[in-house]
């Protein structure tokens, strides 16, 4: 569990996460503190410290000394609390779901949730043909559940017209990811 230091939560990857198909987006925004308003005018907010809690297990069963199979799973949740002003509702105005305004006067719109959780399962299965070469395949499922239900358009970053996150027009509440990987791995130095 952590306040205000995800990075020491989330070792890979420690950036935002998402996913963009098909006109839908999921996602989930990764910092460790929200900041907005003016301290002249008196609307400021401070930092506002992202809560997050996370939890990994693992199992490595071995059939034969030559044949195993790991079996693990992960779940992260990550909480940017409620309210007028507080640092959801200062990302939601940002994004164009709230009323714009920043600092304490930031408003949420309906639906606008920056709270966010991910999680997965996997299995590898090894064999070790040698001390130094080994051959595996490995199944990995991942799902991000991001609360956001508005819809919007993913605004493609300067020079990139083509990019794939452009055009995205609707936010998913759940998006799944499947892997399939055949691995072969040679040590060359002892």
């Amino acid at each position: 569990m952590t306040q205000g230091a995800l990075r020491y939560l989330f070792n890979t990857p420690n950036s935002n996460w998402g996913k963009v198909e098909a006109g839908k987006e999921a996602y989930g925004v990764l910092s460790d503190c929200v900041y907005s308003g003016v301290v002249a005018i008196g609307n400021n907010i401070g930092c506002q410290l992202t809560s997050a809690w996370g939890i990994n297990a693992g199992y490595e069963h071995y059939w034969t000394p030559a044949w195993h199979t790991s079996l693990y799973g992960a779940y992260y949740a990550v909480s940017y609390g409620k309210g007028t002003g507080g640092a959801n509702a200062n990302l939601c105005s940002a994004a164009g779901f709230g009323n714009t305004l920043a600092g304490s006067l930031a408003v949420a719109g309906a639906g606008c949730n920056n709270d966010w959780q991910t999680w997965g399962v996997g299995a590898r299965t090894q064999w070790d043909v040698t001390k130094t070469f080994y051959l595996g395949v490995e199944v990995l499922y991942q799902n991000l559940h991001s609360a956001q239900t508005g819809t919007g358009s993913v605004v493609s970053p300067a020079g990139f017209a083509s990019y794939a996150f452009g055009g995205a027009t609707v936010n998913e509440a759940n998006a799944s990811n499947w892997m399939v990987s055949i691995r072969a791995h040679r040590d060359f130095l002892p």
